[in-house]
C-alpha cells in the first residue's frame, strides 16, 4: 500500500507517557501517508457499511465504489489491485447478507 518496505516498528515500545505514543503515531503517519489513506478509506467504509447493507445491491455498489475511488488517486497498481480486490469483497458481502 505505501509502494515500499512496511514500517518495522514505530518507536511506541521506547515511549514513557501517552505523548511520545501519540508523537510516534504521529511521525509514522507523516513517513507513510498512504498508509494513512488506505487506513481512513476503510475506517469511512466500515462506517458504511449498515447503510450500504440497507439499501441492497445498489448500497453494495456505492459502498465499492467508496473503496476503489481513492485509491485511483494516486497509488501504486499493486495497491489498487489489493483494494478493488478487497471492495469486491466487501460489497459482494453486502450485496448478499442481509441488513439487520
Amino acid at each position: 500500500l505505501i509502494g515500499g518496505r512496511a514500517p518495522h516498528g514505530v518507536g511506541v515500545s521506547g515511549a514513557g507517557d501517552p505523548l511520545d505514543v501519540a508523537g510516534s503515531l504521529v511521525r509514522a503517519a507523516g513517513a507513510h501517508p498512504g498508509l494513512l489513506m488506505a487506513a481512513g478509506v476503510l475506517a469511512v467504509a466500515a462506517i458504511a457499511v449498515p447503510t450500504a447493507r440497507a439499501r441492497g445491491r445498489w448500497g453494495a455498489l456505492a459502498l465499492g465504489a467508496l473503496l476503489v475511488f481513492p485509491a485511483l488517486a494516486g497509488a501504486s497498481a499493486l495497491a489498487i489491485a489489493s483494494l478493488v480486490l478487497c471492495a469486491a469483497i466487501v460489497a459482494g458481502c453486502a450485496a448478499v447478507l442481509p441488513a439487520r
